[in-house]
């Protein structure tokens, strides 16, 4: 990620959905109120308000599993960013959508595991 006049972009290898998901996730758990989610071309642009600030959040798909985030903190005086705001959104977002991995895995361990432990009792009625 990087920041440019206060507004800080990354490019996560996630579907647009899901990370829209986790950007909400992220949001909320930072206490900041979603105003608004819009479609844009080629993506979703959500606006969040903060203490003082005012989020512009844009999602733009990159392919089907990559999507590049830029966010932009507008302090109340509309000609400053807050670029530490912008840059600290993107880290919990990151985060999320790390924690949404992990639950994903560890799911798929556990249907695998049930799974074949329901192969293995049918294919020995034996041991029932």
């Amino acid at each position: 990620s990087h920041t440019l006049n206060g507004i800080a972009y990354k490019t996560f290898t996630t579907p647009l959905h899901e990370l829209e998901v986790a950007t909400n996730g992220a949001l909320k758990n930072m206490g900041m109120t979603v105003e608004r989610a819009e479609d844009m071309p080629n993506g979703r642009k959500i606006v969040a308000q903060a203490e003082a600030r005012t989020i512009e959040i844009e999602l733009e798909r990159l392919s089907p599993e990559a999507t590049r985030m830029r966010v932009t903190a507008i302090q109340d005086v509309p000609i400053l960013r807050d670029s530490a705001t912008a840059t600290e959104i993107i880290l919990q977002t990151e985060s999320v959508v790390d924690e949404q991995r992990e639950q994903r895995a560890t799911a798929e361990r556990q249907a695998a595991a049930k799974a074949a432990s329901v192969k293995r009792t049918a294919s020995n009625p034996a041991k029932k």
